[in-house]
């Protein structure tokens, strides 16, 4: 009777190594599917990030592909627009910086840089950051920009900048 009682405790604790390995790679394997989607879907996010009607430039009701309008862009930062959009998918920040001509301060943009037309002075927009974020490092995909800003008439080049968190 002890010995069957032995041999049950043994099955029991092998039982239970092979079920914490088994669920362990598991979980692993998710975990990495679900960085290679978020990977995925930073990429498609960028492109489609200068096609949203919200910032994109447009003259005459045609559009142009590239482009993103400033005014528009702090007008949908304000009003929440843009975070309710980006906000979908995994933990990642998303910054504009303007870098050519480039500017002479170091500050970021705000409203009030568009009203007083100071762009010389501000160098990038956060159109995205998430609440909490414990580490501030990670994958960054980039892609250049066309700026306009309409109460100056003039083009500017600039990045958007996609930071994944892990």
């Amino acid at each position: 009777m002890l010995e069957t009682f032995m041999v049950l405790i043994v099955v029991v604790i092998i039982l239970s190594i092979g079920i914490y390995f088994f669920y362990s790679s598991v979980i692993g394997g998710t975990k990495q599917t679900a960085k290679d989607i978020c990977n995925m879907k930073v990429t498609d996010m960028l492109t489609v990030l200068t096609s949203m009607p919200e910032i994109q430039c447009s003259f005459q009701g045609a559009t142009k592909v590239g482009c993103i309008d400033v005014v528009k862009m702090q007008a949908a930062i304000k009003t929440g627009i843009l975070s309710k959009r980006l906000a979908k998918g995994c933990k990642k920040t998303i910054t504009l910086e303007q870098f050519y001509p480039e500017p002479s301060g170091t500050e970021s943009c705000t409203e009030t840089h568009v009203m007083r037309n100071d762009f010389d002075n501000c160098v990038n927009w956060t159109l995205y950051k998430p609440k909490k974020l414990a580490n501030p490092y990670g994958q960054i995909r980039a892609m250049p920009v066309s700026l306009y800003y309409p109460t100056l008439l003039e083009h500017r080049i600039g990045m958007v900048k996609l930071i994944v968190h892990s």
